[in-house]
């Protein structure tokens, strides 16, 4: 009996078999990366919801106006605010409501569901 020495590795021979393209496996570690990721794909968009509130009494502001660039919301009967499919950079906010200073604030969104709570002070008497 003769023997035959394979200098193609069992694998090849097993893709080859199924009927896959045996260079499809044959990819080094880098190109494997860049063409199929291995970990969760991040969100490319920001869910921001939150609840407007006075910063002293930490009640709700019903009908504060937040603002996101091109995205805006009025926070309802309990002060909640929702901002959906903002794009992934830093926003600023602009919250503003009768009887309160504005409330400028600068926020990175990273992508996914973000919560956050902004404190409104009321606006000082005039002279």
């Amino acid at each position: 009996m003769r023997r035959v020495r394979l200098t193609v590795p069992p694998l090849v021979l097993v893709v080859a078999a199924l009927g896959c393209d045996p260079d499809l496996f044959a990819r080094t570690k880098d190109e494997a990366e860049t063409e199929w990721p291995t970990g969760p794909v991040r969100p490319t968009e920001t869910n921001l919801r939150g609840t407007v509130i006075d910063a002293v009494t930490l009640a709700p502001l019903p009908g504060a106006k937040v603002d996101a660039g091109v995205a805006s919301s009025t926070a309802d009967s309990l002060g909640n605010y929702n901002l959906q499919r903002l794009t992934m950079a830093a926003v600023d906010l602009v919250t503003t409501r009768s009887g309160y200073d504005t409330l400028k604030t600068l926020l990175p969104l990273e992508g996914g569901d973000k919560t956050f709570t902004l404190r409104l002070r009321k606006s000082a008497p005039p002279p």
